[in-house]
């Protein structure tokens, strides 16, 4: 696996429209290649990581380096790592408009440092970084951070919510208070990114198993997608059913940005597999993925017998298939494919 970051000018003169066309565009390509990543535009500087095997990132990088609309391209990172950062991401775009002012000032200091670890992890997933009181920027505060939410998790398996205080995160991770402090300023905002990061990894498992299929009908597309994306958290054998419950009702947020990039990779594949492009599909995609996991999480709430119900995921699939098929039919109908 082979990982590149560098950064460029150009990007002062890009409209919305012509960065969506880019994201379009590169998503497309990417998911052809098994090229994985994430785009950051700050102050009209573009700051791009490319993971995947080592051919297809080469293959992307030289059209980069090729493409006129870029300039300055400076190269800060390009070496082998043992597994991706960014496997649910095509292409992820970042643009400072959903960034905070000292986000946007640290982005460009990392940049104009050229620190290609630094710069690394400062583009790293947010959506799981939200609610840290300070966001981990080099390889030990990284470190230090997934041993406060490892030791989290046990806390809250072995004792529940009541167990999980900041000194006893502290103890049990083997870190100063003032460190778990710099992060957490409460339990809450611990057990909040536990969730996440589970919800992040559930992500990211679905995404694989989605990648490794083909289909022939959209039918056999909506069947698969309710079969599979109605997991959720609450089947964790380790923790008790009540405490689940609890998690999922207090601190189950939406993950917004990752039904829009799981919604724009399905719609990649129905283009690719059932020749689909009618306008609007990564939209309509994202919004169905979002109410199979409202509808997983009204029944873990109120109809817990429900969940394991072939009818469950029936109705889900119901509803994906409709979001597919809101232009026209596409592949055998629902009677032909049995």
């Amino acid at each position: 696996m082979r990982c590149v970051v560098y950064t460029s000018r150009g990007g002062a003169g890009w409209t919305r429209p012509a960065l969506s066309t880019l994201h379009e565009a590169a998503s497309r390509r990417n998911l052809a290649l098994r090229v994985t990543g994430r785009l950051v535009l700050v102050d009209g500087r573009f700051i791009q990581v490319l993971e995947g095997p080592a051919a297809a990132v080469a293959t992307v990088y030289a059209a980069i380096l090729a493409d006129r609309r870029h300039h300055d391209v400076h190269e800060v990172m390009n070496v082998d790592v043992a597994a991706r950062a960014f496997a649910q991401w095509n292409m992820d775009l970042l643009t400072q408009d959903t960034m905070t002012a000292g986000q946007v000032a640290e982005m460009t200091r990392l940049a104009e440092a050229g620190d290609g670890a630094a710069l690394l992890a400062g583009v790293s997933d947010m959506f799981l970084l939200r609610t840290l009181r300070a966001t981990p920027l080099r390889g030990r505060a990284a470190a230090t951070l997934s041993r406060l939410l490892d030791g989290g998790d046990r806390l809250l398996s072995r004792g529940g919510l009541g167990a999980l205080t900041i000194r006893a995160l502290a103890d049990e991770a083997a870190v100063g208070e003032k460190t778990t402090y710099r992060y957490f300023s409460q339990p809450a905002d611990v057990v909040r990114m536990l969730v996440r990061r589970r919800q992040h990894a559930l992500f990211a498992h679905f995404e694989t198993t989605l990648l490794a299929a083909r289909f022939t009908s959209a039918v056999e597309m909506a069947t698969f997608t309710g079969e599979h994306a109605l997991a959720c958290f609450f089947s964790d054998p380790r923790i008790p059913r009540r405490l689940l419950l609890t998690l999922l009702r207090d601190y189950h947020d939406i993950a917004f940005d990752e039904l829009w990039a799981m919604g724009g990779v399905m719609a990649d594949l129905a283009r690719r597999d059932l020749g689909l492009s009618g306008a609007g599909l990564q939209s309509r995609l994202a919004g169905a993925l979002g109410g199979l996991g409202g509808m997983a999480k009204m029944a873990a709430l109120h109809a817990p017998q429900t969940i394991r119900e072939p009818a469950l995921a029936r109705a889900g699939a119901a509803m994906f298939l409709a979001a597919l098929t809101a232009d026209g039919p596409a592949g055998p109908s629902a009677q032909e494919s049995g």
